[in-house]
């Protein structure tokens, strides 16, 4: 990637993250229920057996009521558990808070011990992503990590036909108008924050 890129990207990472970490607690809180119900109203108006979310780190979206909502439904809610040292994450379904423990980074993710493994080959149905920004052209910036996009490449090798809807979980304020993306980025079909859905036009 060019250098140019790589520094833009920087600098719109902390500033992303200066902007989010800045909402006051009270309104982060509202907002969130208010994306959170609109991702709810998605994923059961698609009427799927499982959805793919993340447990909520420091100022993101948090999507822990929408979690339990899908519990109370009988939706099945599948979390990433990060491998640091691949960069890769390894996927468990998760029926209750307790099935969690303190993994990578200090984020709450699955314990092997108590969650149910999914499964190299297995494909969610749908998969909500946190970022710091999305673009409208559907790219995401993460935290520079990768596990994202390699969790995307190692969908499309499986050569199952019927990929996931990716949906990016933000707030308004982390949608702009267009993100660089390479072709290994994995990119959203869209992007809900408080003000509602925005599709992206994208081939994924």
């Amino acid at each position: 990637m060019d250098k140019s890129v790589i520094n833009e990207k920087r600098m719109l990472r902390q500033a992303m993250s200066a902007s989010r970490n800045a909402m006051q607690p009270e309104i982060r809180m509202q907002l969130s229920e208010t994306i959170g119900k609109m991702l709810w109203q998605h994923v059961r108006a698609a009427v799927v057996a499982n959805v793919m979310a993340y447990v909520p780190y420091r100022s993101e979206v948090d999507t822990r009521p929408f979690i339990e909502q899908a519990w109370r439904e009988g939706i099945e809610v599948i979390l990433p558990q990060c491998e640091v040292e691949t960069r890769a994450m390894t996927l468990f379904k998760v029926r209750q808070w307790s099935e969690l423990r303190e993994g990578a980074y200090g984020i709450m993710e699955p314990d092997p011990e108590l969650a149910e493994a999914c499964g190299d080959t297995f494909v969610p149905e749908i998969i909500i992503a946190p970022g710091l920004a999305f673009g409208k052209n559907g790219a995401r910036l993460g935290y520079g990590g990768g596990y994202y996009d390699r969790f995307k490449e190692r969908l499309m090798l499986c050569g199952n036909s019927a990929l996931p809807v990716w949906l990016g979980a933000a707030f308004s304020l982390q949608l702009v108008e267009w993100l660089p993306s390479e072709r290994h980025d994995a990119m959203m079909d869209a992007v809900v924050t408080e003000h509602g859905i925005w599709r992206t036009q994208t081939d994924r």
